[in-house]
C-alpha cells in the first residue's frame, strides 16, 4: 500500500510540475500588466472556442481573463496550471487576426478570428459587461488605426 501511494504521489507531482512549467511557457506571450496601457479587463470570463470538438465541449467556466489594450486583445487563463489544457482560449491578437465581434443576448461576445490555417475561428465568451468590452475593441482598433 505504501508503495503504490509513494508511486501516485511521484506521478502526480510530476504533472503538476509538468503543468505549471507549460502553462508559464504558454503565458510568456503576454507582457506584464504594467507595461500596457489597458481599456478593458475582466478577470472572471468564462468561454469556448469552435476551433475542435474537444474546444467545444472543454471551455472555462469564470475561469478567463479578457483585456483590451491600446493594440490588442487577450484572452488568457487566470491561473497558470490551466493555460495548457485552455482548448484554443490562450490567444494575444493583433487586430489584422480579428475579422468580427458579434454580441449575442446582450452578455455573450463571439469572436472570430483566422487561424495559420487561415480557418474561421470563434471564441464565445460570456461577459459581465459586454457593452463594454465591445465599446473598448471599438476604441482600441481605432486606436492601432
Amino acid at each position: 500500500m505504501m508503495v503504490f501511494l509513494a508511486i501516485w504521489l511521484v506521478i502526480m507531482t510530476a504533472l503538476l510540475v509538468s503543468g505549471y512549467l507549460k502553462g508559464k511557457k504558454a503565458l510568456k506571450i503576454f507582457p506584464p500588466l504594467s507595461e500596457v496601457s489597458i481599456l478593458y479587463q475582466e478577470k472572471r470570463a468564462s468561454g469556448y472556442s469552435t476551433k475542435s470538438r474537444k474546444s467545444k465541449i472543454g471551455g472555462a467556466q469564470n475561469s478567463l481573463e479578457v483585456i483590451v489594450t491600446k493594440n490588442e486583445l487577450w484572452i488568457r487563463p487566470r491561473f497558470i496550471l490551466f493555460a495548457f489544457v485552455a482548448n484554443d482560449l490562450t490567444h494575444r491578437f493583433h487586430w489584422a487576426q480579428v475579422k468580427s465581434i458579434s454580441l449575442k443576448n446582450n452578455k455573450q461576445v463571439i469572436v472570430t478570428y483566422q487561424d495559420g490555417n487561415h480557418t474561421l475561428v470563434d471564441i464565445h465568451l460570456q461577459l459581465k459587461n459586454a457593452h463594454r468590452f465591445l465599446e473598448a475593441t471599438e476604441k482600441s482598433q481605432k486606436l492601432a488605426g
